[in-house]
């Protein structure tokens, strides 16, 4: 099924009974050959309304966006299956964009809340780190000898002795 996508469509009779060989425009080529496709198909097709390169271009340009107003539209099979091509296309492009967007926009927030928790906490490392120093100064004090405090001192419960400290 997929194989027949990239082979040229059979010969058509145009309106007037004259053959043309038509060919199937992929995707993903410039918007200037989908509108001179679907012109092609499209200008001489009875109740066609895409009959310029004018119409055309207004045609793929709010179809690829998706606003599609409906004041020009195919009227053919080959003009149809172009612009489903194109519908196709359209949403898919703008999904990418909106996806690289918002892809951008959490990184750039990511890094701004990192920066200032970094920023918020370095006081709270800063007063750790002194009080951890703190800590350790007393606990030294308290192995050099509990007997060298002064007499009255009152006694800390769970602090033994400095003989029995190890």
């Amino acid at each position: 099924m997929l194989r027949g996508l990239h082979r040229p469509l059979q010969s058509a009779k145009a309106p007037h009974g004259t053959q043309r060989r038509l060919t199937q425009q992929p995707c993903h080529q410039p918007p200037g050959l989908v509108q001179l496709a679907v012109l092609d198909a499209e200008k001489n097709a009875p109740g066609s309304n895409l009959t310029t390169f004018g119409d055309a271009v207004w045609w793929a340009m709010t179809t690829i966006t998706t606003v599609g107003y409906g004041d020009h539209y195919p009227v053919t099979v080959l003009g149809r299956c172009v612009a489903a091509g194109l519908m196709v296309g359209g949403v898919a492009v703008l999904g990418v964009v909106t996806a690289s967007v918002a892809s951008w926009m959490v990184q750039s927030v990511a890094e701004e809340t990192a920066a200032e928790i970094d920023s918020a906490e370095e006081p709270i490392r800063e007063e750790l780190r002194r009080l951890s120093a703190q800590v350790e100064h007393l606990t030294t004090l308290l192995r050099a000898g509990a007997a060298d405090l002064p007499a009255g001192t009152p006694k800390v419960s769970g602090v033994e002795p400095a003989a029995t400290l190890k």
